[in-house]
C-alpha cells in the first residue's frame, strides 16, 4: 500500500468505476413498477406491476466531481488523479458509487405484500479536500524545481472508502381509500455486512504547508487526524478484501427503511402516484479488525514534519506520526462504527397521457457529511420525462447533482430489461462532470396488478 494508501484506493476505486442510492435515477419511477421501486420507498411493494416480481439483477455505478469532464474519464484513464490536481484550485469533491440490486422477490398475499432484496453498495468519497494538502499526499511536487510556501485553513475534509451488504425484508399494506385515493405504506428491516470501511479525516487543520524541493514541510499547525482502517487489508487487494468478507457470519448491524405512498385514479386510470420514504437508519459495527483512532495536531512554529518522509501501511504510518511527537493520540476506540447515510426521498408520476409521463424525484441527506463516522450521499433533484408504449419505455432523466450540478441522460426499457445513463447526453453535448451506466431485468409472474 503507497503512503497515503486511503486518498490513492478512492481515486482508483472513482476511475475503476467510471469504467464500468442515486445510480438508478430514471427507471425506479417507470410505471412497470418492480423490486428497484421497493429499494427507494417500500410503500411500493403494494404497487407490483405482477402478483410476483422477481429482480434477477440491476445495477449502477455513478461518478460525480468537480474537477474532471465526462470526457476526462471517459479519455483519461491513467491520468486521472494528476489531472484532477492540476486543474483544482478549490476544495475536490469526488462521489463514487456502485450499487447492485442482487436476487430480489415481492409477491401479494391478501391484503399484504411482501419482499425479500439483497443489496451491494461499494462508495468512494472525497469531501472537501485541500489541493494543496491533497498534492502532498499524492506525492507530487507543487512545482518540479521552485519553492512554495502555502496557507492552510481547512474546517472539515475526509477521504472515504467504504463497501456493504444489504439483506432486507419488507412488508406493506393497503392503509385506507378515499373515493378515488388510495393510501399504502410499507417497511423495509435490513440485516448489514461491512465489507471495507477506509477513512482519513481533517478537522480545523490550520497551518503553513512549505515545499523545498522534493520536500514537502508542515509547520506553524493544529488541528485534528482521524483514522480508521481494517488492519489485514493488504496493499492493492480491497476488492478481493471485500468478496471475502460476505459471509452471514458477519452480520453486524441493523437499519430500517419507512415509506408511504399515495395513488389517485381518474377516469378508471392512475393520474398521479406520489410517496414520501426515510431510508437508511441504522448502521455497522465495524469489528475488532478495524483500528480506528483520533490524534491532536501541535507543530510549533520553527519546528516542522516531512510529509514526503510518510512511507508504508497505513499501521506505519501511525507509528510514524506519534514518533514525530507533533501527533498525541486522543482516544483509542475498540468498537468502531459507520452509519449508512440516512436519506429523506420524495416523489410524484404525474400521468398526461397514457403513454406520456413525468416524473418528479428528490433526495435529500439528512445527516453530516463530514461526519468522521458517517457515510456520505448526495442530494439529489431530478425530473424524468418519458414516453411508455407498454413493453417499450423511453425515459430521460435530467438531474441535479450536488457535486457535479446538472446531468441529462436517457435509457430504454424493453418488458423487464432496461439499460440507460443519467449523464449521457450532457456528457457528449456538454461535457458534464459525471459519467455512470444503469442496466438491469427482472421477470413477473401471476395476475396482473394495473
Amino acid at each position: 500500500m503507497n503512503k497515503i494508501a486511503i486518498f490513492t484506493l478512492t481515486l482508483c476505486l472513482s476511475t475503476a468505476l467510471a469504467s464500468a442510492q442515486s445510480s438508478l435515477i430514471g427507471i425506479h419511477n417507470s410505471p412497470r413498477k418492480g423490486m428497484t421501486h421497493v429499494a427507494v420507498n417500500p410503500a411500493e411493494i403494494n404497487h407490483l406491476r405482477r402478483s410476483v416480481e422477481v429482480n434477477l439483477f440491476a445495477g449502477g455505478t455513478t461518478v460525480s466531481n468537480n474537477a474532471l469532464s465526462f470526457q476526462d474519464i471517459l479519455k483519461e484513464k491513467g491520468e486521472l488523479i494528476d489531472l484532477a490536481l492540476d486543474r483544482m484550485g478549490t476544495p475536490i469533491n469526488v462521489s463514487a458509487e456502485m450499487q447492485l440490486l442482487g436476487p430480489s422477490v415481492g409477491f401479494s398475499q391478501g391484503d399484504w405484500s411482501f419482499g425479500f432484496m439483497s443489496q451491494a453498495f461499494a462508495k468512494g468519497d472525497i469531501i472537501n479536500l485541500n489541493p494543496d494538502i491533497a498534492n502532498a499526499l499524492n506525492g507530487d511536487p507543487f512545482f518540479n524545481s521552485l519553492n512554495q510556501t502555502h496557507m492552510i485553513d481547512a474546517s472539515k475534509q475526509k477521504v472515504n472508502v467504504s463497501g456493504w451488504t444489504e439483506l432486507g425484508f419488507t412488508a406493506g399494506r393497503e392503509l385506507y381509500t378515499v373515493g378515488s385515493h388510495i393510501f399504502t405504506a410499507g417497511a423495509t428491516f435490513k440485516l448489514l455486512i461491512p465489507m471495507a470501511y477506509l477513512n482519513m479525516g481533517v478537522t480545523d487543520l490550520r497551518g503553513t504547508l512549505i515545499q523545498n524541493g522534493t520536500d514537502v514541510i508542515l509547520t506553524d499547525a493544529n488541528g485534528e487526524l482521524y483514522l480508521s482502517y481494517p488492519r489485514d487489508l493488504e496493499e492493492g487487494d480491497i476488492a478481493t478484501y471485500m468478496t471475502d468478507r460476505f459471509s452471514l457470519g458477519n452480520i453486524t448491524g441493523t437499519a430500517f427503511d419507512l415509506g408511504i405512498a399515495h395513488q389517485w385514479y381518474a377516469e378508471g386510470n392512475m393520474r398521479v402516484l406520489s410517496g414520501i420514504s426515510v431510508r437508511n437508519i441504522g448502521g455497522m459495527r465495524l469489528g475488532s479488525e478495524q483500528s480506528t483512532h483520533r490524534y491532536s495536531i501541535n507543530i510549533p512554529q520553527g519546528e516542522s514534519f516531512r510529509l514526503d518522509l510518510l512511507d508504508g501501511d497505513l499501521e506505519e504510518i501511525e507509528d510514524q506520526l506519534l514518533n514525530s511527537g507533533y501527533f498525541t493520540r486522543s482516544n483509542i476506540r475498540e468498537k468502531s462504527r459507520a452509519g449508512l447515510p440516512p436519506l429523506l426521498s420524495a416523489y410524484a408520476d404525474v400521468q398526461f397521457t397514457r403513454k406520456f409521463q413525468v416524473s418528479v424525484f428528490s433526495q435529500f441527506r439528512i445527516a453530516d457529511k463530514t461526519d468522521h463516522e458517517q457515510l456520505m450521499a448526495q442530494h439529489v433533484f431530478a425530473i424524468t420525462p418519458r414516453v411508455n408504449f407498454g413493453l417499450l419505455e423511453v425515459y430521460s432523466p435530467w438531474t441535479q447533482y450536488e457535486v457535479a450540478g446538472l446531468t441529462g441522460g436517457l435509457g430504454l426499457r424493453l418488458g423487464g430489461f432496461f439499460v440507460g445513463s443519467q449523464s449521457l447526453l450532457t456528457g457528449l453535448l456538454a461535457d458534464t462532470k459525471q459519467a455512470d451506466v444503469h442496466i438491469g431485468f427482472s421477470m413477473g409472474f401471476g395476475e396482473k396488478n394495473y
